[in-house]
């Protein structure tokens, strides 16, 4: 049986197919707008990266997305790596401000001070004053625990190390024994100076003292040893002289 001519309406709505078979209509043509889901409304469809499954791209973020769990581990290592930069950048922050450094203690019983020393363990502090005194002061407490020694003019320096002291004024240079108990500053040497020593250093044994003079001359001085201890509690006196080395 010959079969009837159709027109070219009836073939596009699908008029010519096969009996019994039934036409897709336009609307629900895969891949169209209707069916996608995550496409905008516009009628444009996303296309996926080559090579990338149309399943795993996500056109609203226009990037590859994980199937899980790899989008959940994804997540958690870029939550992890903006926290370690923002403290990165937090701690540059601290680095280029420098932090506040307020007093802590003042000591008016320090009055006059030119110089100070601090003790190795932070306990003690040695101020050389305007006067001609040394005091000495309990950090922690803020008091004077002393009655001053008193030198020959302003001490114009002054430098510790271990159980030595030396002060320097513009005529003298001496070196004192540290003790814990009273009288604490026990004179153990001293030595004639032509001018006050912009600044002393003792060496870390206490053999020798270094002075550098105003005129950029460095003086060094052999600081005789110091005697058992049981021989300085009963010995008096001012101390041998310190020699020039």
């Amino acid at each position: 049986r010959k079969a009837p001519k159709l027109s070219a309406q009836q073939m596009a709505e699908g008029g010519g197919s096969r009996p019994g078979s039934r036409a897709m209509p336009r609307s629900v043509t895969p891949g169209s707008s209707k069916t996608r889901p995550g496409t905008s409304m516009s009628g444009f469809r996303a296309v996926a990266p080559q090579g990338i499954p149309q399943d795993y791209y996500d056109p609203d973020e226009l990037q590859p997305r994980l199937p899980q769990p790899f989008r959940m581990l994804d997540r958690i290592i870029r939550d992890l790596v903006e926290k370690v930069l923002d403290e990165v950048d937090a701690d540059k922050g601290e680095e280029e401000t420098p932090e506040e450094l307020p007093p802590s203690l003042v000591l008016p019983s320090c009055s006059h001070a030119l110089c100070v020393y601090n003790s190795r363990d932070g306990q003690f502090l040695y101020a050389g004053t305007s006067t001609g005194h040394i005091h000495v002061c309990h950090a922690s407490r803020g008091a004077r625990i002393q009655h001053s020694v008193s030198l020959t003019g302003p001490v114009r320096a002054i430098q510790g190390q271990g159980p030595l002291l030396a002060a320097a004024t513009d005529t003298h240079l001496a070196v004192f024994h540290c003790l814990r108990f009273p009288p604490f500053l026990k004179p153990h040497a001293f030595h004639p100076l032509p001018s006050a020593p912009a600044a002393l250093q003792l060496a870390r044994g206490g053999s020798h003292v270094a002075a550098t003079m105003p005129d950029a001359e460095v003086r060094l001085f052999r600081v005789p040893p110091l005697p058992d201890l049981f021989d300085s509690e009963h010995e008096e006196g001012t101390g041998p002289a310190a020699s020039p080395a």
